[in-house]
Formats: C-alpha cells, structure tokens, sequence
C-alpha cells in the first residue's frame, strides 16, 4: 500500500487519538440520567471512568509489543474492533453492570490508540515533520475531551443517555473504516527497514529504574487524575 500525504496520515492518526478522548467525557453530562434510567446510585457513576481508564492504561504495555511483532495496521484495527463491540454493548445496556462490562471493553480496545497515534508517526518520520504532528496530535487531545461533554449534553438532553453510546458506536466504525481503507502499514520491519530485535521485559525494566521517567509519569499521573475527577464529579453537581 503507497503511503498516503503527511495531511491524509495526519488525520488518520487525529481521529484514531480521539475516539479514546471523546469516550472518557462524553457520557459525563448524562451521568445522572443513567443513574436513574439503570436504577443505580449515581455515586457509582465515577467506577464508568474508572473501568475504561484501567484498561485503557494497561492495554497500552500490551499493544506496542504486539505491533512491533504483528504490524501496526492489523493491531490497530484489532483493537478498533474490540472498541466497536463495547459500543455496541454499551449502547444496549440494560443493567448497570453490563454498563461496566461495556466500558471495560471500550478502554481495553482504544488503548491501541493512546500507543499508536504515537507510534504511526515515528516510523513514518522525523524532524521539523514529527515536531509538526506531535503538536498537532496533543492540540486534538486536549480539544476532543473538551468538545465532547458539549456533544454528550445535546445529544442526552434531545435523546438520552443512549444517544451519546450511539455516537461512539457510528463514530468508532466511520474511523475503523478510515483505518482500513487509508492507513498503511509504518511498521519499518514489515516495509523492508532494518529493524534490529529488542528485547521487551529488558526495556521496560530500563524504564522503571530510570529517575527521570519516573518522576514524569508520577507528573502525568498526579494531572490526569485531577482532570479525571473534575470529570467524574462535574456530571453529578447541579
């Protein structure tokens, strides 16, 4: 498959990081609405967030060693798919644990794109045009969660909690379909690059002794989770 333009690549790999940042804040504005809808007490509407975010971070360790040994291209559709079917569960939840099940299953096939939005754009280049995608990449990060409370509260107030499932179930498919038709393969293995053979468990044991990308991610995780309960209390205030 011929490699598409930077901009056709560009945004493949936009709409790929925001199906996961429209998921995590979408629903919020609904959370009283299915609380009351799945008889539940929307004090337990914070565990929806928790249940696509533990998997989402997880899956992530799991999908980049799988696409360095299987390609990127079928690894991220894999996951697209595992997305779509907790949609579709999701849309259709009748109990609030199926809701959970649901969203579980949603974090554990979009962590495909928490990796490789990165990922795509590394193998494909560097300098001034890898500059040029990371800071448009993060523009869509922080705008698509933002964005999408906004769409969630329109589509609930007009037709209800299951209108904003529905959503990430049509828009998970329309990126699937973007993916299948568009993104080619970038894994430098798989299109005649010299790759040489790293040994996983090796480097990210160099990761967990190294001070400076420790203290980055306890950065990372101490503002991710004031963003994430900023969201999951946010829904529940009037």
């Amino acid at each position: 498959m011929q490699t598409p333009r930077f901009s056709v690549i560009l945004l493949i790999v936009i709409f790929l990081a925001a199906v996961g940042q429209i998921t995590n804040t979408i629903y919020v504005p609904a959370m009283n609405l299915i609380a009351t809808s799945l008889h539940t007490n929307p004090e337990y509407m914070q565990s929806i967030m928790a249940m696509f975010l533990i998997p989402y971070g997880v899956s992530q360790f799991l999908y980049g060693p799988l696409s360095d040994h299987f390609g990127r291209r079928p690894i991220i559709l894999l996951g697209l798919m595992i997305y779509i079917i907790g949609s579709l569960i999701a849309t259709f939840s009748t109990t609030f644990d199926s809701l959970l099940l649901a969203s579980f299953i949603q974090g554990t096939g979009i962590g495909v794109a928490g990796v490789m939005s990165r990922t795509l754009m590394r193998d494909l280049y560097s300098g001034a045009k890898l500059h040029r995608a990371a800071s448009m990449i993060s523009i869509a990060l922080v705008f698509a969660p933002l964005a999408a409370p906004l769409v969630g509260g329109l589509l609930s107030t007009f037709w209800g909690w299951r209108a904003d499932f529905l959503f990430l179930l049509v828009f998970s498919v329309l990126v699937f379909a973007l993916q299948y038709h568009l993104l080619p393969e970038t894994n430098p293995a798989f299109t005649g690059g010299k790759k040489p053979k790293q040994n996983v468990w090796r480097n990210y044991g160099i990761l967990l002794h190294s001070p400076q990308f420790i203290g980055y991610m306890v950065c990372l995780l101490v503002s991710f989770a004031g963003v994430s309960v900023f969201e999951a209390s946010g829904g529940l205030l009037s």
